[in-house]
């Protein structure tokens, strides 16, 4: 599965913060999917580092 197949997918786990964040940056005036993806990349991040993963890539 590419990036782009788990984008829409990736949406569904948001939680009520991740979708003010997204409110705040388009107010802010940030492109709808460069929030989408920073968000949806930060969200990556962090639960690499819950996993412990982030020390091996």
């Amino acid at each position: 599965m590419n990036r782009d197949e788990k984008f829409p997918a990736a949406l569904d786990a948001w939680m009520p913060d991740d979708w003010q964040e997204y409110r705040d940056r388009v107010a802010d005036g940030e492109p709808t999917t460069t929030a989408m993806d920073t968000i949806s990349r930060r969200r990556e991040r962090e639960a690499r580092r819950e996993t412990g993963m982030e020390a091996t890539l």
